[in-house]
């Protein structure tokens, strides 16, 4: 079986991951709504998570978010405002359980150990029958920002379930 045939197959079955660039927390996790992936048709969204890449300084929380515009959808919380991540260390996590639209977003302070606990959420809607493709963003808020050097990045592990979902960071 050559590499290209087993790398689907891993995909099919695990998911697909993709992730943004190391962020400033001063510049990406204000306090504000910044989008961080294009989804296009739907996708079985297995864990969505923020990674601290530096001490984290600050009592910054979060939330992820769902907006469309096609069909519109107005942004919606995917999950409630998570723990302080305050003294973060590189590995610790921010990530969405997904058990229900307004679950908290658990906080996990063991560098690089996250249970997973996430139940899968769909995203997006299917292709009209016209042909019409599906658009939507992931997006995160905050209530409070990040301070000085703090840094970090966000994950997606998905499945896509229409021909032609996938999801692309933005940033």
């Amino acid at each position: 079986m050559n590499e290209s045939t087993r790398t689907m197959i891993r995909d099919m079955k695990a998911g697909m991951f993709v992730e943004t660039n190391v962020l400033l927390g001063t510049a990406y996790l204000a306090t504000a709504q910044v989008e961080l992936f294009t989804v296009y048709n739907r996708i079985l969204v297995m864990g969505l998570f923020f990674e601290v890449t530096t001490l984290w300084a600050g009592a910054t929380t979060l939330k992820f978010t769902w907006t469309s515009s096609e069909p519109t959808i107005t942004v919606q919380d995917i999950c409630a405002l998570g723990g302080s991540m305050n003294g973060f260390v590189a590995g610790a996590r921010c990530y969405m359980v997904g058990d229900a639209y307004d679950t908290v977003a658990n906080v996990e302070e063991s560098a690089g150990i996250t249970p997973f606990d996430a139940v899968p959420m769909m995203l997006g809607n299917a292709p009209t029958l016209a042909g019409v493709t599906s658009v939507g963003t992931i997006g995160q808020d905050t209530g409070v920002a990040g301070t000085g050097v703090s840094a970090g990045k966000f994950g997606l592990l998905y499945i896509p379930i229409d021909p032609g979902s996938r999801a692309v960071a933005l940033i």
